[in-house]
């Protein structure tokens, strides 16, 4: 699939990300990523990318530290430039031309992160429901990985999946014989 643009959105309902994904053909993937999966996703990602851009850079004597500093130095200024490069003004194209896996987006259960020799990231997307499987793959080179993290990142600060709740004291009613008691709170509904 030859990507032109990639959208990742908290879908507060769903308590997912929608990751839709648009070729320069007009087809469209749709995508979910769970909690556990986008937050187990977002390490490996980020070794995959510092990694794609050390071979992006060429090879470095890790021995002096010297050449450490420049390394690093070189991929931070690589994500940044990457980063920049990412065009996050245009609007995702809401009207794909095809949907060749359905309106229905697919339930990510498994992700498989593979460094090519040629430098790309090799991106399986697997979903397996009982007995079946469907996977997708995709080669992504070191701007799309960037913009995956950044809009992944984006999302799940959004979400707040990170944010600890606050602890909160129940409320106090006084009953009738003077005597302080815990008031009936009405318990909260959780949707999944």
């Amino acid at each position: 699939m030859n990507i032109h643009q990639i959208s990742v959105n908290y879908v507060q309902e769903q308590d997912r990300c929608l990751v839709r994904i648009n070729s320069h053909d007009g087809d469209e993937l749709r995508l979910w990523f769970t909690r556990r999966l986008a937050l187990g996703l977002m390490p490996y990602l980020n070794q995959v990318a510092s990694e794609q851009l050390r071979v992006h850079a060429g090879p470095s004597n890790p021995a002096v530290p010297i050449a450490q500093r420049r390394t690093q130095m070189l991929e931070n200024f690589q994500k940044e430039a990457d980063f920049y490069q990412g065009d996050y003004k245009t609007p995702f194209k809401p009207q794909p031309a095809t949907l060749p896996l359905g309106a229905e987006p697919l339930l990510i259960t498994e992700i498989k992160l593979a460094l090519q020799p040629n430098g790309k990231v090799d991106l399986q997307l697997i979903e397996q429901s009982g007995q079946q499987v469907r996977n997708i793959a995709l080669d992504m080179n070191p701007q799309l990985v960037q913009g995956l993290l950044h809009l992944l990142a984006e999302a799940i600060k959004t979400s707040q999946w990170l944010a600890v709740p606050a602890v909160v004291e129940p409320p106090m009613v006084q009953d009738p014989a003077d005597e302080p008691m815990l008031a009936q709170v009405e318990k909260p509904k959780y949707l999944n």
